[in-house]
Order: C-alpha cells, then sequence, then structure tokens
C-alpha cells in the first residue's frame, strides 16, 4: 500500500522513517534535518529540543560568512481542548526523490488531545528562492465541531544578534518585513502567510505571548530585541480540512526580499510544492539510480543519502562538514561527501566543489600551514595540529584523478593542477622526510589515528599516511605527465619509490603492515587501525602486502562494528573509517561481512537518514543528531558494487561485484545504460550468463570481480553463479542435459484480474517465459508432497536455475497444462544446479 502525503498525494518513502510511537523521549536516533534552499544560499536546521515542530534558518550574508547570521528559532504551538500542545509524538519521512519533509504527529496518549484531529506537517526550502516553507494540514474527521488554535512564532535574531532587529507590517504582502540596520552581516526577511492571521503582531516578548496562547496585535517594532507571532483561530466542521502555508523569505536588501517573496506568493502553495518536488526529482534523475530488489530499503538509503549530500553544498561549491557547529568546509571532511556524489555520477558538483576549494587554497599562503577549513567566503585559518594538514594534502588529489577517470577530460586535470601542486609541493617540503626516514610525518597529535592516546602515539610515523601518500605523489605523477609538468613529474615519481621503499623497510612485520614506527621508541612497528587496513578503499592502494594486512585485520570483525584501533576502552570508529571498510569489504569481495555491517549500521544510524554523527559506537548506541558530512561515504560504499569509469572513446568501464547477500541490483545511468546483477554462492570460480546480448568479460576470481565494458545506452542482465569446480560442473551439465533431452514449455505468471461477487479474487495467466525443461510424470499411485504443501503434485520438473518458475506459476508444455505448487533449490558446493518443481497436472 503506498503511502501519500495529504496535500498533493505525493508518494512517501516507505522504508525510511522516523516512529516514536513506541520510544516518546527517544530522539537520540532522529537524525537532524538540514534542507538546502536558494540555490545553496540558504540552510534550515532542525529539530531542536526534543521535537520537530521547531527550526533555526541560516544563510550567507552580503560578505559570505556562512552560518555567521541565522533567524533565531522558527516554532509552532498549538492548542486544543483548552491546553498548549509543544512536544508531539511523530512520524518523519521524506516525499520519494526530493527533500521535502513530511512530519505526521499527534499525543494520542492524552484524554485532552483531540483524537479525531489529523496533523500533517510539510516542510521544505524553495529550490531556487531563498523560502522556508512550513505547510500545515489540519483535518477533523470526527462528527462535531473542532476549534484549533495554531500560532506560529519567529525569533529574530538577524545577524546573529538580538540588538538592532526592527520591523514593521507589510499589508499588501500580508508578512512582516524586519531588518537590521546597524548590523553589516544581517539580511532582510519577509515572514507571513497568504491566509489571514486572527491576530499578528512583532514585539520583544513576543515568545510569552505565543506560548501563552494569545498574540497581541502589533504592527512595528525596533531597533531592538524582538519576535514575531502570527495566530490562527480555527473553526472545522466535521470532515472540514485546512491547509496553513508559512513562508519565510531571506534577501540581501529590501528590494532582493520583496522580489523573492513575489515570486513565491506569485501561485499557490500547491505549485511551490509541486515545484520544488519536480526539481528535486531532476537532479536525483541527473545521477546513477540504483534499484535493490531484494532491499528496497536500500533503494530509498540510496537516494535520500544522495540528497543529505546535496542538502550540505554551498551556492558557491562548498560543503558544509556537519549540521552542528561545523559549518566550514573542511578539506578532509568533504573529500569523502564529494566522493559520494562523484561515484553516483553528479559530475557538475563535483567540479563546482573542486572549482571553491582550487580558489580557497589559491588565496592561502599555506604559512604556516595549509588551512584545515575555509568559510564561504575560501577565508579559512590555520591551525597547528588540525586533523586536515597530513590527510587534507593528497585527498583532492585522489578526488581529481577520480574525476578524470569518470570524464576522461583533461580540463578535469588541467583545472586543478596548480591546486595539485601546491598541496604535494607543500607536503614534499614540509612533511617528507623532516628526520632522514624518508617518510611522512604529521605535525601534532591530531595528525594520526590514534588521535586521543597521544600519550603514545605521538611523535611516531604512521603506516596509513605513508599509504596515503605514496599514492598521492603515484597519481600527481600521472598527472604531471598528461598535463605536460615534467619536472613536477620527475620530483613526484622519485619521492612515491622512496616512500614505498621506506613503508616497506619500517612498517612490514611478518609480512604484513602495522601502523605505528619510530626508530628509537618503536623500532619494530607495531599495532593497527582500521585506516592502514582499508587504504585500498580511501586511495586505491592493493599491493600484494595491503591484501594480506586486510585479511589479516579483518579476524577482527564481529557482528558489531570494529574499532578504530586497536583499543578496548574506547569502543568507537569514525563514519570515513567505517566507511573505508565498508569500500574495502566490498573490493575485497567480502559481500557477506559488508552486508552484516552495513546492516548492523542500519540500526544504530539516525533516521530517518540513515546518517551518523562524527563517530560510531561499535555496540548499539544511538549517535546522536548531528550529520557529519563524511558519514554520507557509508552509504555511499554501496557504489562499489557497479565500479566504473570511462575509456578513451566514452564507454563505460565497470568493475562489478556479484553480491549475493545484496540480492538483484540494478544501476541505471543518465544517459540510459544500465547493469543489473543477480548471483549466489561464494566461490572463487563464476559461470556467468548475460542477455540480450554476450559481452567480452574477464572475471577476477580472487576478489570476486566482472570486468567488461558497455556502450552509453547499453543495458545488460548478468546471472553469476560462483561457486567450486565439482558444483559448476553440475550446473552446466544439467544445462546441457535440459537442451538436449528437455522439452519445450512455456511458464506463466499468476495474476490478479479482478474479484467476483462474494469478494474472491479472479485470475488469469500472463505469456511468459519459453524455456527447455525435463517433465517426469510419477508412476501409479505415487504423488510430491512436500513439507508445508497443501496442495499435492503428480510430476516433478528439472528446470534451470535461472529460470523464471515460481509457485503458483503455470507451466505449459505441449500437450499439457501445470499449476506450479513448489520449488526447491538443488545444490552441489553451494551453486544451485537446478531447479526441483512440483507440479499439479490440470488439463
Amino acid at each position: 500500500m503506498l503511502l501519500l502525503t495529504r496535500i498533493g498525494g505525493y508518494e512517501l518513502d516507505e522504508h525510511l522513517s522516523m516512529n516514536e510511537n513506541l520510544s516518546f523521549f527517544d530522539m537520540d536516533r532522529k537524525s537532524q534535518i538540514f534542507m538546502r534552499g536558494g540555490g545553496g544560499k540558504l540552510h534550515v536546521t532542525g529539530p531542536m529540543y526534543n521535537e520537530m515542530q521547531q527550526f533555526n534558518v541560516s544563510y550567507p550574508c552580503p560578505d559570505g560568512d556562512v552560518g555567521a547570521s541565522q533567524a533565531g528559532p522558527v516554532h509552532c504551538y498549538h492548542f486544543m481542548g483548552g491546553m498548549k500542545w509543544s512536544d508531539f509524538v511523530e512520524e518523519l519521512r521524506y516525499i520519494k526523490k526530493t527533500g521535502v519533509l513530511v512530519v505526521r504527529y499527534h499525543n494520542n496518549q492524552s484524554e485532552e488531545w483531540f483524537k479525531d484531529v489529523e496533523f500533517e506537517g510539510v516542510f521544505f526550502a524553495h529550490w531556487s528562492l531563498r523560502a522556508f516553507i512550513q505547510l500545515r494540514h489540519i483535518r477533523n474527521t470526527a462528527t462535531e465541531l473542532r476549534e484549533i488554535k495554531l500560532i506560529h512564532y519567529v525569533d529574530l535574531n538577524l545577524g546573529g544578534d538580538e540588538e538592532n532587529d526592527q520591523g514593521t507590517w507589510d499589508a499588501a504582502r500580508g508578512a512582516f518585513l524586519c531588518w537590521d540596520a546597524v548590523n553589516p552581516k544581517a539580511c532582510y526577511m519577509l515572514v507571513g502567510s497568504t491566509e489571514t492571521p486572527t491576530h499578528r503582531g512583532i514585539n520583544t516578548g513576543m515568545w510569552s505571548q505565543c506560548w501563552g496562547g494569545q498574540v497581541a496585535d502589533n504592527d512595528s517594532y525596533g531597533p531592538g530585541s524582538c519576535g514575531i507571532g502570527f495566530q490562527y483561530d480555527l473553526t472545522l466542521s466535521p470532515g472540514e480540512e485546512v491547509v496553513l502555508p508559512f513562508y519565510i523569505v531571506i534577501g540581501d536588501t529590501q528590494s532582493d526580499v520583496e522580489s523573492e517573496w513575489d515570486s513565491l506568493t506569485a501561485n499557490g502553495y500547491e505549485t511551490v510544492l509541486s515545484d520544488t518536488v519536480s526539481a528535486w526529482r531532476n537532479w536525483v534523475d541527473n545521477g546513477i539510480i540504483v534499484s535493490f530488489e531484494d532491499h528496497p530499503w536500500m533503494t530509498e538509503a540510496w537516494i535520500r543519502n544522495l540528497i543529505s549530500v546535496y542538502e550540505m553544498t554551498w551556492a558557491n561549491g562548498g560543503i558544509s562538514a556537519s549540521t552542528g557547529v561545523y559549518r566550514a568546509c573542511f578539506p578532509w571532511d568533504s573529500t569523502f561527501a564529494i566522493r559520494t556524489l562523484l561515484n553516483a555520477g553528479h559530475i557538475d558538483e563535483v567540479r563546482s566543489y573542486l572549482s571553491f576549494l582550487r580558489t580557497a587554497v589559491a588565496n592561502d599562503d599555506f604559512d604556516p600551514y595549509p588551512a584545515s577549513a575555509y568559510n564561504y567566503n575560501g577565508e579559512g585559518e590555520a591551525s597547528q595540529g588540525g586533523p586536515d594538514l597530513v590527510h587534507g594534502c593528497y585527498m583532492p588529489v585522489l578526488l581529481v584523478w577520480e574525476l578524470y577517470q569518470k570524464t576522461g577530460e583533461l580540463t578535469d586535470l588541467t583545472d586543478n593542477w596548480d591546486m595539485v601542486k601546491k598541496y604535494l609541493d607543500y607536503a614534499r617540503d614540509n612533511f617528507y622526510n623532516r628526520s632522514g626516514y624518508n617518510l611522512i610525518k604529521g605535525l601534532g597529535f591530531l595528525d594520526h589515528p590514534y588521535r586521543y592516546h597521544s600519550d603514545w602515539a605521538e611523535t611516531k610515523y604512521y603506516a596509513s599516511f605513508q599509504i596515503g601518500y605514496y599514492q598521492g605523489f603515484t597519481i600527481g605523477t600521472q598527472i604531471a605527465d598528461l598535463t605536460g609538468h615534467l619536472d613536477e613529474k620527475t620530483s613526484y615519481e622519485q619521492i612515491a619509490a622512496e616512500l614505498k621503499t621506506a613503508v616497506d623497510d619500517r612498517f612490514l612485520v611478518n609480512s604484513v603492515y602495522r601502523s605505528v614506527w619510530d626508530f628509537e621508541s618503536c623500532p619494530t612497528a607495531e599495532g593497527w587501525d582500521i585506516e592502514l587496513s582499508c587504504m585500498y578503499g580511501r586511495t586505491g592502494f592493493n599491493s600484494e602486502t595491503q591484501r594480506r594486512t586486510f585479511r589479516e585485520w579483518e579476524k577482527w570483525l564481529t557482528d558489531y562494528l570494529p574499532h578504530h584501533y586497536d583499543e578496548f576502552t574506547d569502543r568507537w570508529i569514525y563514519g570515513y573509517a567505517f566507511a573505508d571498510l565498508l569500500h574495502s569489504l566490498i573490493l575485497y569481495g567480502y559481500y557477506d561481512r559488508f552486508m552484516m555491517l552495513y546492516n548492523r549500521f542500519r540500526h544504530v544510524a539516525n533516521n530517518p537518514k540513515i546518517q551518523t554523527a562524527e563517530r560510531v559506537y561499535t555496540y548499539e548506541k544511538s549517535v546522536g543528531q548531528t550529520i557529519f558530512c563524511w558519514s554520507h561515504a557509508i552509504t555511499g560504499a554501496l557504489a562499489r558494487l557497479f565500479d566504473w569509469a570511462k575509456d578513451e572513446n566514452g564507454n563505460y568501464v565497470f568493475n562489478l561485484s556479484p553480491a549475493p547477500e545484496v540480492g538483484r541490483y540494478t544501476a541505471t545511468f543518465p544517459d540510459g545504460t544500465s547493469v543489473t546483477v543477480k548471483a549466489e554462492g561464494h566461490g572463487s570460480r563464476a559461470e556467468i550468463s548475460m542477455s540480450p546480448v554476450t559481452k567480452d568479460h574477464v572475471w577476477n576470481g580472487e576478489n570476486k570481480k566482472l570486468n567488461l565494458v558497455l556502450s552509453p545506452g547499453e543495458e545488460l542482465v548478468l546471472d553469476v553463479a560462483m561457486g567450486g569446480y565439482f558444483g559448476l560442473a553440475e550446473r552446466a551439465a544439467f544445462a546441457k542435459k535440459a537442451e538436449l533431452h528437455g522439452e519445450t514449455v512455456q511458464v506463466k505468471k499468476r495474476i490478479l484480474v479482478g474479484e467476483d461477487q462474494y469478494g474472491n479474487p479472479i485470475y488469469d495467466y500472463a505469456a511468459g517465459n519459453v524455456e527447455k525443461a525435463i517433465i517426469n510424470p510419477v508412476k501409479g499411485d505415487e504423488k510430491i508432497v512436500a513439507a508445508g504443501l497443501l496442495t499435492v503434485g503428480d510430476a516433478v520438473g528439472w528446470f534451470k536455475p535461472g529460470s523464471t518458475v515460481a509457485k503458483n506459476c503455470r507451466v505449459e508444455t505441449l500437450g499439457s497444462v501445470f499449476e506450479v505448487v513448489s520449488v526447491e533449490q538443488v545444490r552441489v558446493q553451494g551453486v544451485t544446479t537446478c531447479l526441483k518443481v512440483g507440479l499439479k497436472r490440470e488439463t
């Protein structure tokens, strides 16, 4: 049954929701909401306190400080039955493929609450206008009148202070025009509705009026500390329903905000909502859509994850590190987020991000260090020991190269060359070989994976840094070569070679890498951390030693989440490192472990976004509301199932992961290219069938990967059976036997076509696949009986593993018609060799 909004009838996400009915005061798992509007110039955050009726509006002000200017709390109080209601039991869902939030709420556990009045709130930021829209749908399902009062409250707080706010009533627009003439960070704001309120006011102490349930009419105030109240006294007849729109519009000047308001209200709220839904869906469809047939919640998670990344982007391409206090763009944090969009085919957003970053880097004198973060204007402050100093220098280099691999356009390298060179040159001149060991050394206690164990780990060298920079300089060599910078090519190539030699000399112990080394205090490398073991997932580094290292630390995995490092007193893992692990599990072919851990994450993540804060706890514990941008890389790991790049001819080069635990999945690209993969078994050998055509391919048994090339617009369906030699031999032998000795049958699916006069279902059978099968009627009085069957069969059919035959289908042969009563998989070494089908003769 489809879940639809009461306003407009839009389909809602079915599987990703936050329902508090069972846990009224447990807010830990509710995602902090983050909405993007005005083309990235306005953001809305919520919830505040303990329910979803309160938001904050923030925006880049004229001087560009993102988050510096903001409106204070935006709240809506409800009065029914002589009482004020604020804390609600809520269900949060999104309209499918959009950033439009729908909240259904009630207080049905209270005797004073009208249980026969339904409430639904629709909250969203306008796609292109700097406007936050609230639509509240109220329906009276009772047989008598119901009186309800709604009061909207806005604490102005323009420019981030409360000292000089002022406003006046704009009767023509039905809104208060508000401004701060003193604070240069302040904006202009219009607050109001196209529906006339019963009372309206702007004044100091407005919160107490709204909280108390009666707004005193007043049309102007200021300058000073003030808020706005809109009161609606409603009397609903039986069956009556109303929609109350409420708008907050932002502008840099009075003319800006008036123009934005007029554009917004030129059409009704239905059109405003419809336009926003269409804009979101167009954006989603401009990337790769992945459908998980056997796990529909993952289909929603994929789309919700991409939308969530995009909501954190700015108009100029930057990305907020968090929905909390970290509202600057950290190169380290944001690279994980933007790679998620890159792997999902949203190329324009990646180029926009790199444009922001290279401009900020160009304006950063790197003195004494590269800035850890940049604000909206691209300005930043360098801080010694920041977590981005060492990491941040190689991650943007990897991103530029990955973009080029997916576009094949040389301009993606040449446009970003100055940034690549500046980062690598700085690392070479400041981080590399500081003590004569040909290694990279961090600058502070945060510059290593043991960040909160500085008493032990400080001053040492870290293998993960060395490998990251080895990849950074290796890729820098390739970029320099392709862009014609031969001196840099020679320099970077030499450093990469020296780094690799030094890593193997210092960190290799018993054929695997260990985490930390120091000439005096730790001459034999020791320890482990998840970042080191998962460098394949982060950087693409995949030597034989690295594979052994991963297999060594893979034994630490349990049905809970792993620790970030070998320490048991603080059991957590950073979100980006957990993402590295999931990426690596898919790349190495540990599909069962990937699905186990991703399912575990689902049960501890915030809802309805399936996101997390800075870290994930390794036991079942909620992680709070704040969303860190790097956490999007967790669900972003799903893109590794269909790893793709472009060759010199513009064709898609796939490195496919047939993952039985993931089930059947389809990745559809904006140009119509699609690949569908279904898999079973876990062996290193594979039998591969393709339709509608057979393509040249290469099977990598060690990592269980299938490599092939598709032209743009091609569609391919693959069925992959993985197993041992004997299982696959049996499967092939039966297929050959069926072709030689089987009879041609047609498998028809049963479909519901209606009901009879008594309400009983009426079925018909749709024409289906024609295939070969071996049908053996039973002898004498023998019947086919299996546990749980209500119907007995009188024939046995032997079908190929890829057959569409299923229970309640119809099988037609040349002279007989059978009903399918049972289907059983016959397996050898974990591979389905054929299907044993119980058949009941109809004619």
